[in-house]
C-alpha cells in the first residue's frame, strides 16, 4: 500500500471543517482519508497552526530526511563520536 500525501487544497479543507466543528470521522469520510491522517493533522491546527505551516513542516522534514546522511555526519561530529580526517596530500618527486 502507497502513501499520498495530503495535498495543499486537502490540508486547506481540514482547516476549514475543523473550524467549523466538523468530527475527525466526518473529514476522513469527505476526503476519504484515514482517521489517523486526518487526526494528526486535526492536533496540528489545535495547537494554533495553520495549513501554511503544516506544509511548511511537512517540507523541512522532507529535507531532513532527504539530506539525512549528511545530518548523521554533522550531529556525531559534534559530539566528537567521529573525527574529521584531513585528506592525505601524496606528493611525488
Amino acid at each position: 500500500m502507497t502513501y499520498t500525501r495530503l495535498t495543499t487544497d486537502e490540508l486547506v479543507l481540514i482547516e476549514s471543517y475543523h473550524r467549523n466543528n466538523i468530527s475527525v470521522l466526518k473529514i476522513s469520510q469527505y476526503l476519504t482519508r484515514s482517521r489517523q491522517t486526518i487526526h494528526t493533522v486535526v492536533s496540528f491546527f489545535k495547537e494554533g497552526h495553520t495549513a501554511l505551516d503544516y506544509h511548511k513542516q511537512y517540507k523541512a522534514k522532507k529535507n531532513v530526511a532527504a539530506d539525512g546522511k549528511s545530518i548523521y555526519l554533522k550531529t556525531n561530529l559534534a559530539q566528537g563520536v567521529l573525527q574529521p580526517t584531513l585528506p592525505l596530500n601524496v606528493c611525488s618527486f
